[in-house]
């Protein structure tokens, strides 16, 4: 079987909440039934908790049970198919949005522990070196803001700090005797 579109748990407006696990089960139905196996027993899966995969399944309606020779068998009914097919396409990225980047529209968006970022790292990393060129060159020709004489210190890889050199010092200076003051 092919990988399931998503982790966990799924909603979907019109549907209700369908685990990877219920997922699963319903696509290996909807298979028996395209091979011509309407009605299947369930001896064969190896799927954890899989009776109460089946319950929530039958409950939902998406499946059958009717009573055979042997055993209950199954199939999938009319409902679970099209809920297969709306849990089938995959699921679309943070607020509606695709998971394809926005900027290229080819590549996957970056990955984060707990979330998708909003580009993919090229595009990503494209964006910051624009805005860190915008900034220097808005700031190009800046005075510094503590003595409004002198212009910005230009460190040697090219930065611009806050202030001038001097009043950059004496900032420096200031701290470092407060903090000496603070340990003694």
């Amino acid at each position: 079987m092919s990988e399931v579109p998503w982790k966990s748990c799924r909603r979907l407006t019109g549907y209700p909440t369908v685990t990877w696990r219920m997922f699963v089960v319903l696509r290996w139905f909807e298979e028996c039934r395209v091979k011509e196996f309407p009605f299947v027993t369930v001896a064969d899966v190896s799927i954890p908790y899989f009776g109460t995969t089946l319950k929530a399944l039958e409950r939902h309606g998406f499946i059958f049970s009717s009573p055979g020779r042997d055993e209950v068998c199954f199939s999938i009914t009319g409902v679970g198919q099209r809920a297969l097919r709306a849990y089938s396409k995959p699921p679309r990225g943070m607020g509606g949005r695709e998971a394809l980047c926005p900027r290229c529209k080819s590549r996957a968006k970056e990955q984060f522990p707990h979330s998708r970022g909003v580009w993919c790292t090229e595009c990503r990393r494209e964006s910051v070196r624009k805005y860190q060129k915008m900034k220097a060159a808005r700031r190009a020709g800046a005075i510094c803001p503590c003595c409004r004489e002198r212009p910005l210190h230009r460190t040697s890889s090219g930065r611009l700090r806050g202030y001038c050199r001097e009043c950059h010092n004496s900032k420096e200076r200031a701290r470092q005797q407060e903090k000496r003051q603070h340990h003694e």
